[in-house]
C-alpha cells in the first residue's frame, strides 16, 4: 500500500505523474494519492488521508471510512482533549490549507513507515515506499548519501543494535517515529510523541492466573483484529515455537471454519529442524499445513528485494527464509500472513532476573533461581554432553557457567580491588572455585591472542572506520516518557533499531508479493500488560513467560507450550551467506563498484577467507558472515542506485 504527497509552500509545481494511481487529491500547491482506499480496505492501521481547504470547498479524504465527517481534524485540540476519540495511531497524513500546514503520523510500533523529505520554504514529499520518494522528481536535486549511516550500517553491533532513529541512507530524507506525529508548514518542522503508556492500570493483577486470563483476552482481540473479516484465506507462519504456535491456534479457535494456511519454514539444519512441533500444533488446530523450502536465490533475492526497499538489506540473515514465506503465501491466494514478529520483546521471559540477583549479589535469591532454571537451560553448544547429565550435574555445571560467565561481563566496569572482591564471594558463595575462574579466563586468553586472530568490528576504510558517528535520537526513552527507569529495558528491547527496521522491510514485502504482514503481538494493550507482570511472575518455574504459557492451556500441545527451547538459526545464516558470496562474485569483482569507497577489499576478501574456513572460530565465523552480507548489501544497493541514474553524492 504506497500512500504518498507533495505539498508546495512556494507555488512549486508538483502535479502528480504516478501512473497507477486510483485515488488522488489535488488543489492548487499539492496531491495527495493512493492505492485504493475503500472501507473495506484493511490495512493493520486505518489511514485517514485528507485535506482541509481554504473557502467553501469541503474537505476531502482518501480513506472514504473518514468521509462521513463534515470537517477536517483539528490536532492542537483532539490531541490535548482526553474524551477526544481521535486515535492519531490510526491517522497517516492530513494537510490544513488553513493553517498552511502538514500532518503526518505513524503507529506506535513503526508497522507502517511513513519517509518524508522538507526543503524549508519550498515543499514537503512524504511517501510510504522509500523507493516512490527518491524517485519523484521534484526530489531528486535532493538525494544525498548519508556517509554516517553507511559507516553505522558497516559496523558490527554499530547501526540497528540501539534504539530506532528518524535517519536514513539518505541525508535529507526522514521517518516518522513510530508513536510521533509532526507538523510541518514553509519554515519549522516539529515532532512530538502522542503514545502514551500505562501499564499501573493492570496493578489489581496479582497471581499467576489473574496474569494469564488478562494476557489470553487481549491476545485474542489483537489476533482477531489483525485476521479482519473479509479475507477468505489467511496464511500463519507456524515455526513450531510458542509465538507462531500462539498466533494460529489462537486464529483457529476464533473461527474454526476459517481456511487458515500454517506454514512451515524448513531449513533442515542442525538447531533449526522444529518440524515435529509445527506438526503437532498444525494436527492440534486442525489447519492446512505446508513445509516450505526456502529459495537458495539469495543474491537473486537480496537484489530484488532492494528494489524494493530502496536501502540496503538489513537482515541479520538472509532474507530468503521470510520471503520463500510470503511468496509461498502470495500463490496460496493469502491476502494476510500472520507473524510472530517480535514476541519475545513484548512478552518478556523474566530470565533477567538470573542477572539482576548477580549483580545484587542476591545469592541466596540467586542460587533459589538456579534451582529452577538449570533442568530447562540449554547448554548443549556449550557443553555437548549436556543432555545426558543427570539434574545435579546439570544444576553444578549451569551454575558454574553462569557465574564464571556473569562475572568476566563486569570485569570492564569494575576496579581492580572491586573486581578481586567479587572473584571471592562470586566463588564462596556460588561454590565455584577459583580454578575454575582461572581456567576460563586462559581459555579466553588463549582464542584471543593464540589459538586465532579475532576479526575487527569493521572492515571500511580506515579514513571511515575511525569517523564518530553522532548520537540519535532515542526513541525508546521518548516513548518511556515519564515512567520510571525500570520499565527502560522493555522499551528498550521493542523500539530498537534491528526490530523497527525489519517491520518496515516485512512492509515493503507485502506490497511487492500483495498481501499484508500482520503482527497479533504489537499490540499497545498487550504490550502494558506484560510490563506490568513482575520478573518473578514471568519466571515462573523456570522456564520463563510463564504468564504466556498460563494464557495457552488447552490451546497448545503441552510438548510446545511447556518447551524451553527454541530455534537456532546460526548455521543456516552461515550457510545463506557463504551462498551470497559466491553468487556475487561477478559483482564484487567490479572494481567501479561505488561500495570500495568504503570497503577495504583486502579486509573484504579477509572476511571472505574466514568465512568459507570451516575450522575458524565461532567468534570470527559470526563476524565474517556480518561483513561480507553487508558488504554485498551495499555493492548491490550501490548497482541499483547506478543503474536508477539515483546515485548522489555522500556528506
Amino acid at each position: 500500500m504506497i500512500i504518498q504527497g507533495v505539498v508546495s509552500f512556494d507555488n512549486l509545481p508538483c502535479a502528480s505523474t504516478e501512473d497507477k494511481i486510483n485515488d488522488i487529491i489535488t488543489w492548487e500547491n499539492g496531491w495527495f494519492s493512493s492505492v485504493t482506499l475503500t472501507p473495506n480496505t484493511r490495512l493493520q492501521h486505518v489511514f485517514a488521508l485528507g485535506v482541509n481547504f481554504l473557502g467553501n470547498r469541503e474537505p476531502e479524504y482518501l480513506n472514504q471510512t473518514y468521509a462521513g465527517k463534515s470537517t477536517g481534524f483539528q490536532f492542537d485540540s483532539d490531541l490535548s482533549n482526553p474524551e477526544s476519540d481521535f486515535d492519531p495511531g490510526n491517522f497517516g497524513a492530513w494537510f490544513d490549507e488553513t493553517r498552511q500546514t502538514l500532518y503526518l503520523t505513524r503507529d506506535v510500533f513503526g508497522v507502517i513507515p511513513t519517509y518524508y523529505l522538507y526543503v524549508p520554504g519550498s515543499f514537503v514529499a512524504f511517501s510510504t515506499s522509500l523507493v516512490s520518494l527518491i524517485k519523484m522528481p521534484v526530489c531528486r536535486p535532493y538525494l544525498q548519501l548519508d556517509s554516517d549511516r553507511i559507516v553505522s550500517y558497516s559496523r558490527f553491533r554499530g547501526d540497528q543494535s540501539g534504539s530506532y532513529s528518524s535517519g536514513t541512507f539518505f541525508k535529507n530524507i526522514k521517518t516518522v517515529l513510530p508513536g510521533h506525529i509532526i507538523s510541518i508548514s514553509s519554515d519549522n518542522i516539529t515532532s512530538r510523541p502522542f503514545a502514551r503508556f500505562d501499564p499501573d492500570k493492570w496493578s489489581h493483577l496479582h497471581s499467576i492466573e489473574e496474569y494469564g486470563r488478562a494476557f489470553k483476552d487481549l491476545f485474542f482481540k489483537s489476533v482477531e483484529r489483525t485476521i479482519g473479516r473479509d479475507e477468505a484465506k489467511v496464511g500463519s507462519h507456524l515455526s513450531g515455537g510458542m509465538d507462531s504456535s500462539s498466533i494460529s491456534a489462537v486464529a483457529k479457535a476464533l473461527d474454526p471454519g476459517l481456511a487458515l494456511h500454517t506454514l512451515y519454514l524448513d531449513t533442515k539444519t542442525k538447531y533449526s529442524d522444529e518440524i515435529g512441533f509445527a506438526g503437532e500444533v498444525a494436527e492440534k488446530i486442525g489447519s492446512i499445513h505446508h513445509e516450505v523450502p526456502p529459495s537458495n536465490e539469495d543474491f537473486e533475492i537480496i537484489s530484488r528485494y532492494t528494489s524494493v526497499y530502496g536501502h540496503p538489506e538489513c537482515m541479520v540473515i538472509s532474507p530468503s527464509s521470510q520471503g520463500s514465506l510470503m511468496e509461498f503465501a502470495s500463490h496460496l491466494g493469502c491476502k494476510v500472513l500472520l507473524i510472530g514478529h517480535d514476541g519475545d520483546s513484548v512478552v518478556g521471559s523474566g530470565l533477567e532476573k538470573l542477572t539482576k540477583a548477580y549483580f545484587e549479589r542476591d545469592w541466596s535469591h540467586l542460587r533459589a533461581l538456579i534451582l529452577k532454571r538449570a533442568p530447562y537451560a540449554s547448554l548443549s553448544r556449550v557443553i555437548p554432553q549436556w543432555e545426558i547429565l543427570n539434574p545435579g550435574e546439570k544444576i553444578s555445571r549451569y551454575t558454574k557457567h553462569l557465574i564464571v560467565s556473569k562475572f568476566f561481563e563486569q570485569l570492564k566496569r569494575l576496579k581492580p580491588l572491586e573486581i578481586g572482591k567479587l572473584l571471592i564471594e562470586s566463588s564462596r558463595q556460588m561454590n565455584v572455585s577459583i580454578w575454575h575462574f582461572f581456567t576460563a579466563g586462559m581459555e579466553r586468553l588463549w582464542k584471543k591472542l593464540i589459538k586465532t586472530k579475532t576479526l575487527e568490528g569493521t572492515i571500511l576504510k580506515q579514513e571511515f572506520a575511525a569517523v564518530h558517528v553522532a548520537k540519535r535520537e532515542n526513541l525508546a526513552d521518548l516513548l518511556r516518557g515519564d515512567l520510571p527507569l525500570t520499565y527502560k529495558v522493555w522499551f528498550d528491547d521493542v523500539f530498537n533499531g534491528q526490530t523497527i527496521i525489519a517491520s518496515e522491510q516485512f512492509f515493503a514485502l507485502g506490497n511487492h508479493y500483495a498481501l499484508e504482514n500482520r503482527f497479533p503481538f504489537y499490540d499497545k494493550d498487550l504490550f502494558e500488560l506484560c510490563i506490568s507482570v513482575p520478573m518473578e511472575v514471568k519466571f515462573g518455574r523456570g522456564i520463563g513467560r510463564e504468564h504466556f504459557r498460563e494464557a495457552m492451556k488447552g490451546l497448545l500441545p503441552e510438548s510446545v507450550r511447556s518447551r524451553a527451547g527454541k530455534a537456532n538459526f546460526s548455521i543456516y545464516g552461515r550457510e545463506a551467506a557463504l551462498r551470497l558470496y559466491h553468487q556475487s562474485t561477478g559483482l564484487m569483482q567490479d572494481d567501479s563498484n561505488f561500495v570500495w569507497h568504503f570497503v577495504d577489499k583486502h579486509k573484504y576478501l579477509n572476511s571472505a577467507a574466514i568465512l568459507v574456513d570451516q575450522h575458524a572460530s565461532e567468534s570470527n565465523h559470526t563476524l565474517s558472515q556480518f561483513h561480507v552480507t553487508r558488504a554485498i548489501s551495499l555493492a548491490i544497493w550501490f548497482d541499483w542506485l547506478k543503474k536508477n541514474d539515483l546515485l548522489p553524492t555522500t556528506s
